[in-house]
């Protein structure tokens, strides 16, 4: 088996996703959209691979926005997304991948009231597939639900899962641990959170301390991904 993951950044690791995803007996190939040497100016072409030859796709964050128009390459993921869902390929999302897969489905993204940034609770509405709990969260947009979707979870910040078909949105980020975190601060993060009023010292604390906690959460989460929408 293969798993595809679309990285549009080389900021964000594979994380705890990356590892449930390789226990589950995938082999993983990863693809960086955007590099570094262009992470500044992310107005880039993008030769991707074909993703239909992939036994699932996962498709993570970016500090980006999905309707950001100067981003051609956002236009061919909203494709190829749909691409895959005609012909039933399991999708999972996660935070801009989930926004990438509302947009998708005619659902609007939009900048939210308030960021989200740090450990946020989120209140799942099937616990077969989410658990209720604590997840990592750092965005300033957020998705509404597609008509022909399945919500999922919520908290008072934003929607925070969907299912459409074999598809799986999540606007929260089930795969951060601290390798990603500390690229993201010190990669313009601290600017942004220190101006939400936001502590990062304790966000880094919460991090620490919960590692194995929201790595068994992460992991139970992507069990359920698999058995609910990619063995079905």
């Amino acid at each position: 088996m293969k798993a595809l993951f679309i990285e549009h950044d080389h900021l964000s690791p594979l994380g705890h996703v990356g590892d449930a995803i390789s226990d589950l007996g995938y082999d993983i190939d990863e693809f960086v959209v955007v590099k570094e040497e262009h992470f500044t100016n992310p107005i880039v072409d993008v030769a991707f691979p074909d993703q239909t030859k992939y036994d699932v796709v996962i498709y993570l964050g970016a500090p980006w926005s999905v309707y950001d128009d100067s981003l051609p390459w956002v236009k061919t993921e909203i494709e190829m997304i749909q691409s895959s869902q005609s012909i039933d390929q399991p999708i999972l999302g996660i935070c801009f991948g989930g926004q990438l897969l509302a947009k998708a489905n005619g659902a609007a993204v939009r900048a939210s009231l308030a960021k989200e940034i740090g450990w946020h609770y989120v209140t799942s509405i099937d616990e077969t597939i989410i658990a209720s709990g604590p997840y990592f969260q750092w965005h300033g947009d957020c998705f509404e639900i597609p008509l022909s979707a399945t919500e999922l979870a919520y908290n008072g910040a934003a929607n925070q899962a969907f299912s459409i078909g074999r598809s799986l949105a999540l606007q929260f980020h089930p795969e951060v641990e601290l390798e990603a975190l500390t690229k993201w601060v010190d990669n313009g993060g601290r600017a942004e959170a220190e101006s939400e009023g936001i502590d990062l010292e304790l966000v880094v604390a919460q991090t620490v301390i919960t590692l194995e906690e929201s790595r068994s959460r992460s992991h139970e989460l992507i069990r359920n991904f698999y058995k609910h929408f990619v063995t079905r």
